[in-house]
């Protein structure tokens, strides 16, 4: 698992900064469908897309575009997965820069987002 933090460069017109979720075929876990859970969104479901490429078969990931006048300085998140067999789980990032308690009793992933310089 990891995340990506693409700021928008300085002549770019539209100023996105791009945060790409990546869950990789070992932690997917054979899921049939992931969905990211971030508190950028007010904690609403965003789809992974399963890669289709030989290479990185099994494995999902997803880029969210946030406007640089609202980006924060880190976010939470968890995913959640959906088995082939209909069960369901939820789990962090295995490489998240941070994790902070949920009031679930676990804990969320934290991407840390810095501004560049």
């Amino acid at each position: 698992m990891s995340t990506t933090v693409k700021f928008p460069a300085k002549s770019a017109k539209a100023k996105v900064v791009k945060i790409t979720f990546d869950v990789a075929q070992d932690a997917a876990q054979d899921a049939a469908t992931i969905e990211l859970l971030c508190d950028f969104n007010g904690w609403d479901p965003v789809a992974l897309k399963k890669s289709a490429a030989k290479k990185n078969a099994g494995s999902f990931s997803v880029t969210i575009d946030i406007p640089e006048s609202e980006i924060k300085e880190s976010y939470q998140y968890r995913f959640h997965y959906v088995m082939a067999d209909g069960s369901e789980k939820y789990d962090n990032d295995w490489n998240a820069d941070e994790y902070i308690a949920n009031p679930f009793g676990g804990e969320n992933s934290v991407v840390v987002v810095k501004k560049a310089k």
